[in-house]
């Protein structure tokens, strides 16, 4: 894990390169693992990793790849795109309910273009978006779309999303609604999440997982390897959870 951390790639096709490479070795080769391009103006291709299940159904893990400036520098957007590999290598270990899907992207619009196809291709959204930023700050935090914001029907699962994720913080002993003593850092929620819009993927139960850093007065906030293994292991447990308890039929 602190090997694949290391010496960060700056470049999007040096990032999009390593991370292929990580998802070969971790198994995910052949029909697994494919490159999308949307539209032709795109300068970089979405990478998919498919990890099949007992269904068809899917669940849909996300993350950014290109070099982001993050808190001053505290991160460089890499410890998000890097836990994708880590998370499909843990879940392979364990019979699955649903496919997960991994897929590691260039930007918004690649999201909007990802889940129009599933919606053409499947006439069906995947069952739960699961969209990861800013990782190895501090403690997982999450940001859940609203059950109301979503159509009736998968109201269950939506509920199920928010609360299972406030579960399995309980049990490791994680309060995500106290991460920081007061700082410029401590806002929260940091993020909005701009995909669940009528044209994107509104009909998708949705959560958005980060860390927010802690930090003292006066000092800055740095990337920790404890806090991005903390981080990656609430979102295994989380993925493996919503695997075993989301309803398929929604």
């Amino acid at each position: 894990m602190q090997a694949m951390l290391k010496d960060s790639p700056y470049r999007e096709e040096d990032r999009y390169a390593r991370l292929r490479g990580y998802f070969g070795e971790f198994g995910c080769t052949g029909d697994r693992l494919t490159a999308l391009t949307f539209e032709r103006q795109n300068r970089h291709k979405v990478l998919v990793c498919t990890l099949p299940g007992a269904v068809d159904r899917k669940i849909l893990v996300t993350a950014w790849y290109p070099h982001a400036d993050v808190l001053n520098g505290a991160s460089d957007g890499w410890p998000e795109a890097v836990v994708l590999p880590m998370l499909y290598h843990a879940l392979q270990a364990q019979p699955r309910q649903f496919t997960f899907v991994f897929a590691a992207l260039s930007g918004q619009h690649a999201l909007l273009n990802l889940l129009s196809q599933y919606r053409a291709a499947e006439r069906s959204l995947p069952v739960v978006l699961v969209s990861v930023d800013v990782l190895g700050l501090g403690p997982p935090q999450f940001t859940v779309v609203p059950s109301d914001a979503v159509p009736a029907p998968v109201r269950p699962n939506a509920d199920l999303v928010r609360t299972e994720a406030w579960r399995v913080a309980y049990l490791m002993h994680i309060d995500p609604r106290k991460t920081s003593v007061p700082s410029a850092y401590a806002a929260t929620p940091m993020l909005s999440i701009p995909a669940f819009t009528p044209e994107g993927g509104r009909g998708i139960p949705g959560i958005i997982v980060y860390s927010s850093p802690i930090v003292q007065p006066g000092v800055a906030a740095t990337m920790s390897f404890s806090q991005f293994h903390l981080d990656h292991d609430f979102l295994g447990f989380y993925l493996s959870d919503l695997d075993m308890k989301l309803d398929g039929s929604l």
